[in-house]
Parts: C-alpha cells; sequence; structure tokens
C-alpha cells in the first residue's frame, strides 16, 4: 500500500489560468484517484467576478470559444456558471497578420450556424474552473 505525504503528488500543474485550470478539471473529473496540485503565483478565487455594469469591472481580456471549447466547458460542468454571466455571441470573425500578407474570415452562415461561438471575459472562465 502506498501512502503518499502530505508534499507528495501524482501531478502538479503550474499555472491555473485557463488551460492549467481546465487540465485539473478534466483530470479530477472520472474515476482517477490521482493527487493533484495547481499552483498559481496569484491569488485565486473561487467565487464569479461581479457583474456590476462599472465598465472597470469588465475584464478587457476576453476568448472567443467556439463550439468545441463550449462543449468542453460543458463536459467539465462549468459551462452553465460561466453562461448565466456575461457571453456575447458572435456570427463572423476576421483574423490578420501584423503585416498584412495574410488574413481569413469567418462566417457561421458558411456552417449554417447561428453563432461561432461566444466571447467571455477570462476571468469569468478561471472563476468556473477554479470554483469546480
Amino acid at each position: 500500500m502506498n501512502h503518499k505525504q502530505d508534499n507528495e503528488f501524482d501531478i502538479i500543474i503550474v499555472g491555473a489560468g485557463l488551460a492549467g485550470s481546465s487540465l485539473a478539471c478534466s483530470l479530477a473529473t472520472g474515476d482517477h484517484t490521482l493527487k493533484l496540485a495547481l499552483i498559481e503565483p496569484q491569488r485565486l478565487s473561487s467565487s464569479m467576478p461581479s457583474l456590476d455594469d462599472n465598465v472597470d469591472n469588465y475584464d478587457p481580456r476576453v476568448s472567443a470559444l467556439m463550439l468545441a471549447s463550449q462543449q468542453l466547458l460543458s463536459d467539465l460542468a462549468v459551462w452553465p456558471q460561466i453562461e448565466a454571466q456575461r457571453v456575447s455571441g458572435y456570427q463572423k470573425m476576421c483574423v490578420w497578420d501584423a503585416e498584412g500578407t495574410g488574413e481569413i474570415e469567418f462566417d457561421a452562415l458558411d456552417v449554417n450556424h447561428p453563432v461561432l461561438g461566444n466571447i467571455v471575459e477570462n476571468r469569468l472562465i478561471v472563476a468556473a474552473l477554479v470554483a469546480k
């Protein structure tokens, strides 16, 4: 029988941002008996950010989540909490490089969907994952 000490872990994830928190939730879900550590130098809050209408309360860092990313967050059981906050669907997107030599456009109409995905504040996603 293997008895791990309090400071021994099967997996240590460094960085509790979008990717690290998603990975931690994914590994913690299911039949795993892994002892996980999620390391982040900044203080994490498990509560959702304020929804006050004051512009100072909005996170300018956002992600354009495609439907597949939303499905992953649904599978982790956090999308309902995120969707209950601030999300904004997008129908079109144009991406180009800084030099202006390359450009690509996406349109929901081209794939027969009402939206391509949703724009979501990063801190809303992280707060939902950390709470999970």
